[in-house]
């Protein structure tokens, strides 16, 4: 991206668990540039509500693009973290017993 380029609304999001998405937004506002970093309940990939978990400002565009990348990227990790994993023992005990 140039330093001319600006891109806002849902700038990412992750989907985790059954129905959530992690969104990061950039909106223009009267104090500069905000980002907010939200929790989204979709079920069925509609948004149904959404609660805010963390935002900031900053009046140059790059700078607060940075901080709320850097708080999505570390949020992101975290839920992820917390999504279990297929456990592949007892997928292979599944295959095993059918074979």
């Amino acid at each position: 991206m140039t330093s001319n380029q600006v891109q806002v609304g849902c700038v990412d999001k992750v989907n985790y668990g059954s129905a959530h998405q992690l969104q990061l937004w950039i909106v223009n506002g009267a104090g500069g540039w905000q980002w907010k970093l939200r929790n989204a309940y979709v079920p069925g990939g509609v948004n149904a509500r959404a609660c805010e978990l963390d935002s900031g400002s900053d009046p140059d565009y790059q700078l607060a693009r940075s901080a709320g990348q850097a708080a999505f990227d570390r949020v992101k990790a975290e839920e992820l973290a917390k999504v279990k994993p297929a456990d592949a023992t007892t997928a292979g005990a599944e295959v095993l017993a059918t074979a």
